[in-house]
């Protein structure tokens, strides 16, 4: 489009407004490409699904609402993953245990709004649609729970023979630390 028809809608402005409300990096990012839609029928088909998620906020905002779902839709704390993600496409790329976290994370909520609008998708057709497009991965998180702490370490009880070597490393610094403190004392008795 030209710069004059996003003049004329007033899209840079729009864009800072929404900015406001954006609370991840991956939004920030979908965010920058926004741009104006050429297409009618695309247009009508993204305000009928704006539509859909205002009246589905506005449900979930609503203390009178059978079931409130303003937690489950939130999108804050997540990090940002797109280098990781793309990691993953190399063939025998390794992650961090702390970017796994953090793709766990980010999958767990994914799981967690499809769930929700899948419940929904009789008063919320086009976004229930859209949901469908997620992944499942509640069992590999199942799998991940509890293995990689919140400051991205491998947990002791990750599995056994993590938890064995670690004993023996430990063990073994023990040993090295005994033998200095030995070293130190014999040589400091001789002057």
């Amino acid at each position: 489009m030209s710069q004059s028809v996003e003049q004329v809608l007033e899209f840079p402005q729009l864009v800072a407004l929404l900015r406001r409300y954006v609370s991840s990096p991956l939004g920030m990012a979908e965010l920058e490409k926004l741009a104006p839609l050429a297409d009618r029928q695309k247009a009508e088909q993204s305000l009928a699904e704006a539509g859909e998620a205002m009246e589905f906020l506005r449900g979930a905002e609503d203390a009178r609402a059978p079931r409130r779902t303003a937690g489950a839709i939130g999108f804050q704390g997540l990090h940002d993953v797109r280098a990781a993600a793309a990691r993953l496409a190399i063939e025998g790329a390794e992650l961090e245990p702390l970017e796994i976290l953090h793709l766990a994370e980010l999958l767990g909520r994914a799981g967690d709004i499809k769930s929700l609008l899948a419940s929904s998708r009789a008063r919320f057709p086009l976004l229930a649609a859209a949901s469908d497009e997620l992944g499942e991965f509640r069992p590999l998180l199942r799998d991940l729970e509890g293995k990689i702490l919140p400051n991205g370490q491998l947990d002791d009880h990750a599995s056994a023979a993590l938890r064995r070597i670690r004993r023996e490393i430990e063990h073994q610094r023990k040993a090295v630390q005994e033998s200095l403190d030995r070293f130190l004392r014999a040589h400091s008795e001789e002057g």
